[in-house]
């Protein structure tokens, strides 16, 4: 049996049993719930009786009882167990005795609230912080931005404001003032309904943020001048100006100009940086990623960018800073009066329905600008062309388009056995340009070849067959022409740097083995070149 009685009366405010043993054993017949209602703020005593003294133990299962507390928050236990005495030894009738205390008011606790505002100009009307909690701690209302005015004793920018709530759930948010619209706006990390949430469970000072931010304010640090100088005279500059992007300003490819005052082709930008900073960017042609630099090209002076190209690599120090002047896309400056030579493109769009807007190529030679160079076909047999000055012994990247965007843009995946990784998940064709004028073949749009020709038969172009591809360190190199031919041969990087150069001449079915052995794993460049004609296909060295 249990009962239930009032400590300072005496008074039995509610019993029950006695209750049988259950044999055979059935939990939903031996289980007895019940639901009493009991004065708040008073003490009372649960009390147990076991008439056998054996703990509630039938020799097979054993009983437990249980008493909580029903309040709006759940269910509070205040008290449980399986009797008096363990089973054995000599039963006596026993009981178990507990005094419980019936409130389910949550015990107060002490809240510092804490925001730095030294990075803010505050009102003259001071700092409040506003929240569903202000009427526990005896404020008139709830979210009223004009009642919890917070201090700064010591004068350290850090306002603060002590209250005593109740355990539970809060929200909140500081203001720069005392009204709405003088509050902060709680970034979306940190927030809960556009608020800041403490839950309370016990004393707290709550860390120092800063105003309107997830942490503390960052200590402005100490900042120099760096000059940074770009040579386009290599390019046609675009409509929309030269840009640098980095680490320094978000990396924003359109926000930070660069100018070039005495018309020399130099760009300089002028901008505050952290002192003995690494800093990190690249230049744009431009206002956007697309017309960056070619990153492949700054492997010497750069960092991976983790798109397969390269971010340039400079470290400020602690006074101001003039960086050397470079060439766009090179880690060093242009040449004073660069060489260049003719490059003729040829693209055959007999497979395409071609754009009102023409067909065009934009590349490294025109700060690839979809728009800038169009290619003709005077002939009407579908094959589009242009001649465009390179400098000499240069990686030209490319793509042909059909319009003025890159929307019309070649579908570039399907140019990777003759490209490069253009850093957006597609691949920009790649010639590699000597100190002659160089006439390309003649390419079917989004192909490597022309479009009569199978992917499979790049090097047909100048009648030559490569293998193994991939290679471990070997490179077979078969003619496929049928006849006696001279060959140039050679291997570049991904940067376009000339690795190996051989001068062969191969009798039809004559095999030549060029050794890759000592070159370390990687992507390369074969380039095959038999009189004005000229192949390229990539080659993985395992």
């Amino acid at each position: 049996t249990w009962q239930i009685r009032d400590t300072a009366t005496g008074l039995l405010y509610a019993s029950g049993g006695p209750y049988l043993d259950v044999n055979p054993y059935v939990a939903t017949l031996a289980t007895h719930v019940d639901t009493v209602c009991l004065p708040v703020g008073a003490y009372f005593e649960f009390r147990i009786i076991d008439s056998f003294g054996d703990g509630q133990f039938d020799g097979v299962n054993t009983g437990t009882y249980n008493v909580s507390l029903l309040c709006p928050t759940g269910p509070v236990v205040l008290t449980s167990g399986s009797g008096a005495q363990t089973y054995g030894g000599t039963p006596l009738p026993s009981f178990d005795s507990t005094v419980v205390w019936i409130d389910c008011t949550p015990p107060s606790v002490a809240l510092t609230f804490r925001v730095d505002m030294s990075q803010q100009s505050v009102s003259p009307n001071g700092v409040h912080v506003a929240g569903n909690w202000q009427d526990e701690a005896g404020y008139p209302a709830d979210w009223d931005p004009s009642t919890a005015q917070m201090t700064d004793p010591d004068g350290d920018g850090v306002y603060e404001l002590l209250v005593t709530l109740p355990a539970g759930t809060y929200e909140y948010k500081f203001v720069n003032g005392n009204a709405w619209g003088s509050d902060e706006s709680v970034p979306a990390a940190c927030a809960v309904n556009q608020n800041r949430q403490v839950a309370l469970s016990s004393s707290s000072v709550l860390p120092v943020v800063c105003y309107a931010s997830c942490t503390n304010c960052v200590v402005n640090p100490v900042t120099v001048n760096a000059t940074f100088s770009v040579n386009m005279a290599l390019e046609t500059v675009s409509a929309n100006g030269v840009h640098i992007a980095g680490n320094f300003q978000g990396w924003n490819p359109a926000t930070t100009a660069m100018t070039d005052p005495d018309g020399d082709g130099v760009y300089t930008v002028t901008l505050p940086v952290d002192t003995s900073a690494q800093l990190l960017f690249k230049y744009i042609n431009g206002n956007d990623w697309p017309f960056q630099e070619i990153t492949a090209n700054l492997a010497a002076c750069g960092q991976s960018d983790g798109f397969g190209g390269y971010n340039r690599l400079l470290f400020s120090g602690s006074a101001d800073t003039i960086f050397p002047v470079v060439c766009f896309s090179s880690c060093v400056n242009c040449p004073v009066n660069p060489i260049t030579v003719q490059l003729s493109l040829a693209v055959d769009m007999s497979n395409e329905t071609v754009s009102a807007n023409g067909v065009h190529v934009a590349g490294s030679f025109n700060g690839f600008n979809p728009a800038a160079t169009p290619m003709l076909d005077p002939d009407g047999d579908d094959i589009y062309e242009v001649t465009v000055s390179v400098p000499e012994n240069d990686s030209v990247e490319f793509r042909f388009i059909n319009g003025i965007s890159f929307a019309g843009g070649e579908p570039t995946a399907d140019l990777v056995s003759c490209g490069v990784p253009d850093g957006f998940g597609g691949y920009n064709r790649l010639l590699l340009v000597g100190a002659v004028d160089l006439v390309d073949s003649v390419r079917c749009f989004s192909r490597c070849v022309g479009c009569g020709i199978g992917l499979g038969d790049l090097n047909a172009l100048v009648g030559l067959k490569a293998y193994p591809n991939p290679t471990h360190g070997e490179l077979t190199i078969e003619s496929s022409a049928g006849e006696s031919r001279s060959y140039s041969l050679e291997i570049h990087n991904i940067g376009g740097s000339a690795l190996l150069s051989e001068r062969v001449e191969l009798a039809a079915g004559g095999t030549h083995r060029l050794d890759l052995s000592r070159l370390p794993k990687g992507v390369y460049i074969l380039k095959a070149t038999h009189e004005r004609s000229t192949a390229v296909m990539r080659i993985v060295k395992e």
